[in-house]
């Protein structure tokens, strides 16, 4: 009794213990999640040991099987590593959230995963995988159920899919069209919205007119400067009245495409100017691919301004940087081409195992029919036989019954019909075959198609003697010559066997012919090591197929199994 309380002890301890572990978890996840949403509000940076932080939580998530933890920390995680360059970090974050669950708890999980994803592939090259990967995402907005976030991850996945127009040169004109449809969506977000922080809308409008600014001066052929001017003059003045809207990681970019703007206006002093603000912002911030490009545009702004010195400074951390993201860049290829190798062998393996599973599926399906009828067919052929055998072991007993009928004086007793049928003189036959063709000719000359009584009495004593004749055991019998055997016409015996027999002439015959053989078989053990060649033979039938065929439909089982049966029995009296 004490070990039993003890063990209950132990499993409520355990319980009470892990339920503390998982509110704990729950608690600090969301706590991190609005300190990196009230980050990105202001002008400050995530801290290394904040990222650190959110690390854990996220591989807490995991070892638990947190699935909100896993999610939300999971994109926390790949926003901040799109901002580091740390491209193949984020494909592996996304891969892991995408297979945590098949149904996602936070409805706006899968955009946000395959938005980032799509980046990520974009910047290393995978322009095709980068463009699945955005439509991915925009396919998946329509699951999130707040309509102002709806709007706004639209907003940021229009602007986003541009990426994939640039580096492939392919529809350049489609990065304006995409940044113009990013811009209209991001100003359907509503000003006095609950559920988005009040300075998303602002970054989501701000961003696309930086873009296109850049779209104009670099990569719109022609290059269009007054549109690219009107643009960054719309963007100057959203960002001085922004008041600490503008989030830190799209002031920086801002900062950089604005350098790009005013070097090719030659202000080559508000070029160093705003550069270096971009580069103090920076520093907080970590982004060497806006660092680079401000590098660069310093670089050239000191040498038009004949200042060798900063120039060859600038040039130098330029060049540096360049190489180093160029390095890391090819790292990161080979390990997301790897990781896409990786991945793709794995979904290859699934699915062949998925196949191989699916057909022993089926082929188990379809051995199970087979039994399930095999074993019905059985249990048919066994009643069937049971009853076939219980009919020949009747008749059998009734032919020993006449048997033993006999008279005083020894001889057996024959009944009128055998009188009829086995005894009558061959004058008598003829004259009632004479009769009766004379009688059917009256009858068809009167137009009468219809058969006396008298007359079917008749040919119902010919036909039995036929029966016991065994003379349709003959291959060449046909219904004419039946037909002529009984002093009758065809049209008339059809009529007869349809009567009395129920039946055709070839089903007739058929029949004598199978129930003798039945009995040959059942009565005599010879005739079950005989051949069904022989068999077939023996009982008039020409063809071996055409036999089994037969016996079949008369018994409803083949020969074989009937023999089969017949040489198993022990006692067939």
């Amino acid at each position: 009794m004490k070990r039993i309380l003890l063990l209950w002890g132990l499993i409520l301890f355990s319980v009470s213990v892990y339920s503390q572990n998982a509110t704990s978890l729950t608690k600090a996840v969301r706590k991190i999640h609005l300190e990196l949403i009230t980050t990105d509000n202001s002008d400050r940076a995530i801290t290394d040991s904040k990222l650190v932080a959110l690390n854990n939580l996220y591989y807490q998530s995991i070892k638990q099987g947190y699935q909100l933890g896993i999610e939300i920390c999971g994109i926390d995680l790949m926003k901040q590593y799109n901002r580091k360059g740390a491209h193949q970090k984020i494909i592996e974050i996304g891969q892991q959230v995408i297979a945590s669950a098949k149904t996602f708890r936070n409805s706006t999980t899968a955009t946000e995963v395959h938005r980032m994803m799509g980046l990520a592939y974009s910047d290393l090259g995978f322009y095709a995988k980068a463009l699945e990967e955005y439509h991915l995402s925009i396919d998946a907005i329509s699951q999130v159920k707040t309509v102002d976030f709806r709007h706004y991850l639209r907003a940021i996945a229009y602007e986003n899919i541009t990426s994939y127009f640039e580096v492939t040169t392919q529809h350049l004109d489609s990065m304006e069209y995409y940044y113009r449809k990013s811009i209209e969506e991001a100003k359907l977000i509503s000003d006095t919205s609950t559920r988005l922080p009040s300075n998303y809308k602002f970054n989501a409008i701000l961003y696309p007119h930086k873009d296109l600014a850049d779209y104009y001066l670099n990569i719109c052929k022609p290059p269009q400067p007054q549109k690219a001017q009107r643009e960054i003059e719309i963007a100057l003045k959203m960002n001085e009245g922004s008041h600490g809207k503008v989030m830190i990681s799209n002031k920086i970019a801002f900062l950089s495409t604005l350098c790009q703007c005013l070097f090719n206006q030659k202000a080559y002093e508000k070029t160093i100017s705003y550069g270096r603000q971009g580069l103090d912002l920076e520093s907080t911030a970590p982004s060497p691919y806006d660092r680079v490009k401000i590098y660069e545009m310093l670089a050239k702004s000191y040498l038009a301004l004949n200042n060798q010195e900063g120039s060859s400074k600038y040039m130098n951390l330029y060049t540096d940087l360049k190489d180093s993201l160029q390095t890391s860049e090819k790292m990161q290829a080979s390990a997301a081409v790897n990781q896409l190798l990786t991945s793709a062998s794995k979904t290859h393996a699934r699915t062949s195992r998925q196949i191989i599973l699916w057909a022993l599926g089926v082929l188990f399906c379809i051995i199970l029919i087979v039994y399930i009828i095999w074993q019905t067919d059985s249990r048919s052929l066994h009643k069937k036989y049971a009853y076939l055998l219980q009919q020949l072991r009747e008749e059998k007993h009734a032919g020993e019954q006449k048997k033993l009928a006999f008279d005083p004086t020894g001889a057996q007793i024959t009944d009128a019909s055998n009188l009829l049928q086995d005894d009558l003189p061959n004058d008598a036959i003829s004259d009632i075959n004479g009769r009766e063709i004379s009688e059917l000719s009256s009858t068809d000359k009167a137009g009468n198609s219809g058969i006396s009584d008298e007359t079917l009495s008749r040919l119902q004593l010919k036909l039995e003697k036929f029966e016991r004749s065994q003379k349709y055991l003959k291959p060449d019998i046909n219904l004419a010559y039946l037909s002529h055997y009984l002093g009758t016409n065809p049209t008339y015996l059809t009529e007869l066997l349809k009567v009395q027999r129920g039946t055709t002439y070839r089903n007739y015959i058929n029949g004598l012919r199978i129930d003798y053989i039945k009995k040959k078989l059942y009565e005599d053990p010879i005739y079950r090591e005989y051949k069904i060649t022989h068999l077939a033979a023996e009982c008039g039938f020409a063809s071996r197929q055409v036999f089994i065929s037969v016996f079949k439909k008369h018994t409803g089982m083949p020969p074989s199994f009937y023999i089969n049966r017949l040489k198993s029995e022990k006692d067939l009296n």
